[in-house]
């Protein structure tokens, strides 16, 4: 009788240790799942804290650098064609809202720079591979055959006749001022646009502004004349 009832202690543990085995098993599948969930939840979370510090930090250069002009005229990523900012009168001249005329060599000062639309900045360069504000001057300046001028923003605005705001003409310069500095230029288009190299900002490069956003219009310091 003990013997039987030892066979049958054993038949009992046999089958409970299998059974734990089992429930074990079953602990380590679910466990392995509820982790594998659990990842790529935190991997989840962890994109949208990137994407939100990264419009955060897109929201603070606006903030601190103005606002930008996103609709530039030509892209990198297509072949860039030159958009006229101005529409050509029969005479050849650029005709700025059908009130002012320029002459013959502004017309192609302007053409010479809007070829350097989505040219990257590059800071102290001064061709397609890049440049920087008044690197995109200079060699808007060589292209147009103007001979060499200054190669900074306070050079050239030493360089340049003073001309009044009011009284610009496309081809002029646009000088900007920050920290008791000239820090920037920009060449004048008329009917209120600019276009330059820019280092900060939604875009880079060379690109078209307006001189009456915030940035632009609080930073302004002089105008000038290196054109007839």
């Amino acid at each position: 009788m003990k013997i039987k009832m030892a066979e049958k202690d054993k038949k009992i543990i046999s089958r409970f240790l299998k059974y734990l085995a089992c429930i074990v098993a079953v602990v380590f599948v679910v466990g392995g799942i509820v982790k594998h969930f659990s990842s790529g939840k935190k991997e989840e979370n962890k994109t949208d804290v990137v994407l939100d510090e990264k419009k955060s930090a897109d929201k603070k250069t606006k903030s601190d650098g103005g606002s930008w002009v996103d609709d530039v005229i030509a892209s990198a990523d297509e072949e860039k064609k030159l958009i006229p900012v101005f529409e050509m009168s029969d005479a050849g001249n650029v005709s700025s809202g059908g009130s002012v005329q320029i002459s013959e060599e502004r017309k192609m000062f302007i053409e010479k720079a809007q070829k350097y639309i989505g040219t990257p900045y590059k800071y102290g360069g001064s061709d397609k591979n890049g440049m920087d504000c008044s690197g995109f001057v200079y060699a808007v300046a060589m292209d147009a055959g103007l001979g060499k001028i200054p190669k900074s923003s306070s050079g050239l605005c030493e360089y340049a006749d003073r001309v009044e705001k009011d009284a610009m003409l496309p081809g002029d310069l646009v000088f900007f001022v920050r920290d008791g500095k000239i820090y920037h230029v920009a060449i004048y288009l008329g009917e209120g646009k600019i276009i330059h190299s820019m280092s900060d900002g939604s875009v880079t490069g060379v690109a078209v502004s307006s001189l009456d956003e915030p940035y632009w219009s609080e930073h302004y310091y002089s105008s000038g004349r290196i054109l007839k």
